[in-house]
């Protein structure tokens, strides 16, 4: 059941598959001590340089604050690629102007005495 280099052959063999899919599921690429590199929180000139590249029009002084407040977390986990924060940030920023306005056009038309649409219909009518 085992090949010449002394491996099993799992498929000449009853050796179960199962077994050899979790050692696949288990292996971990092992990483030597000392090569992985440890994030460093980028300066405010570092972010600003990025977004001028990308033309993102992100206010940096206010990425590096937002995130140094936070001591680089995002969530529970510690940042691993302030870039990847800020390609998310230009994602947020495309789609907030519509958001903002849905916001703004639903707000208009409502009050704490209820929607102001139906009030206008009533006082125009009499």
């Amino acid at each position: 059941m085992f090949n010449e280099s002394g491996h099993h052959n799992i498929f000449t063999s009853s050796y179960p598959v199962f077994i050899f899919l979790e050692e696949i599921k288990n292996f971990k690429k092992e990483v030597p001590k000392g090569t992985k590199k440890k994030f460093e929180p980028p300066s405010v000139d570092d972010v600003r340089t990025y977004c001028q590249e990308r033309g993102n029009g992100i206010d940096p002084e206010y990425f590096v604050d937002f995130y140094k407040a936070k001591d680089w977390m995002i969530g529970k986990n510690k940042m691993k690629d302030w870039k990847a924060a800020v390609r998310t940030w230009e994602r947020a920023e495309r789609r907030a102007p519509e958001q903002k306005t849905d916001k703004i056009n639903k707000g208009m038309m409502r009050s704490n005495y209820g929607d102001m649409a139906e009030l206008e219909k009533q006082l125009l009518s009499n």
